[in-house]
């Protein structure tokens, strides 16, 4: 009798690999444990390994031709801009938007937030962990005029609430809006013991969340967001210009000040970010966050606090623009929960410009989506 031997095959979808590592790839930086050693050893394997499963990727879904129309121009000047700037992550969002259309961004999205929940976890247990017990690990903290503020072991107390905004944003989307009274408990609790020790005030998004979740049924909320999303980037970079510049207005400055107090004196370092350095159309390497010499001046940690007016003055006015055009276009389009995780980017970005990782930046990659059409031709590729 002959035996019959069945071959069992596992398909590689590729899509969720590259979702992964571009994921993967913007949290391992900001990580005490791990960007060092991930810098030094295993970003330049991983980046070989988002361009192959990339390929594989658009061999097993076929792009559009209006795929190329949309993102050739944007792919090559988004290079040079990473290339300029020494950071992938320009790059590799627009690279996602290439495999995004309505019938892959839900598995996209889902890959991103298990990444990111795993690494906020970690992080966060880690943490307490290392206050009981030995483990020969200690975090970094400052001290300052709202006290002390713990890093949670990533870069920056504030990065540790930007990882958990996104994470419970892109949990919004993942379940629907439909997280249990139970979740929502926990997760108020955690933005409460982060707001205290990290004091970071940008974990009140979770609050517009929590908001924005519980009234999606409701017409006009919706029809407000669609106004939002649709003319939120050019009213957000104009308040916050004005906002800025007001700081220069004599009469203003004492009502300001007290706002400038509130926000962490922002608006002081917004507007001496925009009397150092010009906008800019394609970027610029600009220097935040320390003690450097420009043009024979030695400038002492000037920050763009603002994801606009770092964008214009850093980045480049044509990345802004791009994203302005892409929510104008896709508004009207998109769901209640695709233009809550866009108005979350969008607040988040007025006292924040932490915006590059493709962890926060995911909510682009759902407005592109519903510019495709909703299926794909699916080549299946096995081993």
């Amino acid at each position: 009798m002959r035996n019959i031997i069945s071959n069992k095959y596992i398909r590689i979808d590729a899509i969720q690999i590259v979702a992964f590592l571009v994921t993967l790839h913007g949290l391992l930086f900001e990580s005490d444990f791990t960007r060092r050693p991930y810098i030094t050893y295993f970003k330049s394997v991983t980046i070989l390994c988002i361009v192959i499963f990339w390929i594989i990727a658009l061999i097993q879904n076929k792009p559009y031709a209006r795929n190329v129309v949309y993102l050739l121009i944007p792919c090559l000047v988004g290079y040079r801009t990473a290339t300029k700037m020494y950071n992938e992550n320009i790059i590799f969002l627009l690279l996602l938007m290439f495999l995004c259309r309505r019938d892959t961004i839900d598995k996209i999205i889902k890959v991103a937030y298990c990444t990111t929940k795993v690494f906020f976890w970690i992080h966060f247990f880690i943490f307490f962990v290392s206050r009981i017990v030995p483990i020969g690990v200690s975090d970094n903290f400052l001290i300052g005029e709202m006290g002390m503020r713990y890093y949670f072991f990533t870069t920056h107390p504030n990065t540790i609430a930007r990882i958990f905004i996104f994470y419970i944003a892109l949990s919004c989307f993942v379940y629907n809006l439909d997280l249990s009274i139970f979740k929502w408990l926990i997760i108020f609790t955690v933005t409460v013991v982060l707001y205290y020790l990290t004091k970071s005030d940008a974990v009140y998004l979770i609050f517009v969340c929590f908001l924005l979740s519980h009234l999606a049924e409701n017409e006009k909320v919706d029809k407000m967001l669609t106004y939002a999303t649709k003319y939120g980037i050019p009213f957000f970079l104009i308040f916050s210009l004005s906002l800025a510049w007001s700081l220069s207005i004599p009469f203003l400055y004492q009502f300001l000040k007290k706002l400038d107090l509130m926000m962490s004196y922002r608006l002081t370092s917004n507007l001496k970010a925009l009397s150092l350095y010009s906008p800019t159309f394609l970027g610029q390497n600009s220097v935040f966050g320390k003690e450097f010499v420009y043009q024979g001046v030695t400038y002492n940690y000037i920050y763009a606090d603002n994801m606009y007016i770092y964008t214009v003055l850093h980045w480049g006015i044509f990345y802004l623009l791009l994203m302005a055009i892409l929510l104008f276009l896709t508004a009207e389009k998109l769901d209640f929960k695709s233009k809550m995780m866009i108005i979350v980017l969008l607040l988040y970005g007025i006292g924040e410009n932490g915006v590059t990782p493709v962890y926060v930046s995911y909510s682009l990659l759902i407005a592109y989506s519903v510019l495709i059409k909703s299926e794909s031709k699916k080549i299946s590729i096995h081993i």
